[in-house]
């Protein structure tokens, strides 16, 4: 007879045949043993269910769940809804876990009720051919050492790469996810933009209105012609967006955005007094203006 387990991995597949069975083995040899596998087969079209099963018929712990394809927002809600433990592991198909993953996240949960997810730092292979701004991209995830941090980096990029995610059970249901066609951890928007590509700017925000995410736009052109811009848009910055920032973000969390924030007093900023940008370079960007 099983005994009940204290984590569940939630485990989307579609197409995975050639990384599964690496990163199975990578789930069955972890040092806390007090676990689930919830393998949702995403209408895969190669062998993925087929290996799958083979492992769930040897440890009884893994179970499988196929399911005709509709993407991986999909996939983890139907996941999460067999998930049976009060904490949830994420996992994806082409990734393996260290084999003390489990134990260490459950400890720091248990130690801290009050955290409502914890993450891990992650090492990208294979390491041959990797390109700089990948290579960039680790560095970064490597840098969030702190609740703080996470909370601080928000806004630059996603803080905790989402398969290394473990997650009270309670909170995840709260909150699902959502499949509106870009990655699933942004809820705000904003764009800078000079004249010259102000009509690109305008295109994305559009994009972003009619999906229902907010947006908030800045910049010289911005600033210049704020009525334009507010067509576009749910707020507008005018002025250096520096000093302005916090207070937009802390609207945001509250539900209130304004439609305007103006930069009092006018005048130039002094970027001195503002925190320098984390992970911005210029290879990872195609224009500049």
């Amino acid at each position: 007879m099983l005994s009940v387990p204290v984590v569940s991995v939630l485990l989307p597949a579609h197409d995975a045949a050639a990384t599964l069975p690496a990163c199975l083995r990578s789930v069955r040899r972890q040092t806390e043993t007090r676990w689930e596998c919830v393998l949702v087969d995403d209408g895969s079209r190669d062998a993925t269910r087929a290996i799958a099963e083979a492992v769930a018929r040897d440890d009884p712990r893994i179970r499988v769940l196929s399911i005709p394809h509709g993407g991986i927002v999909g996939a983890l809600g139907a996941g999460l809804a067999c998930c049976a433990a009060p904490i949830v592991a994420r996992m994806d198909a082409d990734d393996v876990m260290h084999r003390d993953r489990l134990a260490a996240q459950l400890a720091a949960l248990d130690a801290t009720p009050t955290l409502a997810a914890v993450g891990c730092h992650v090492r990208f292979f294979p390491r041959r051919g990797m390109t700089d701004g990948l290579r960039e991209y680790e560095r970064w995830l490597r840098s969030i050492d702190s609740a703080a941090r996470v909370q601080a980096d928000a806004f630059v990029e996603c803080p905790v790469a989402h398969p290394t995610l473990t997650i009270r059970r309670n909170v995840l249901a709260a909150l699902g996810y959502r499949d509106t066609g870009w990655p699933e951890d942004y809820d705000l928007v904003a764009i800078t933009s000079l004249s010259a590509q102000i009509f690109e700017a305008y295109k994305v925000a559009d994009f972003y209105m009619s999906k229902k995410v907010p947006v908030i736009m800045g910049g010289l052109h911005v600033s210049s012609e704020p009525v334009e811009a507010k067509e576009h848009c749910n707020s507008v910055v005018i002025g250096e967006g520096e000093p302005l920032w916090p207070r937009v973000l802390a609207d945001f969390e509250r539900g209130s955005l304004q439609p305007y924030y103006v930069q009092s007093p006018a005048g130039l900023y002094d970027l001195r007094d503002a925190p320098m940008p984390r992970f911005v370079s210029a290879s990872a960007y195609s224009q500049f203006t």
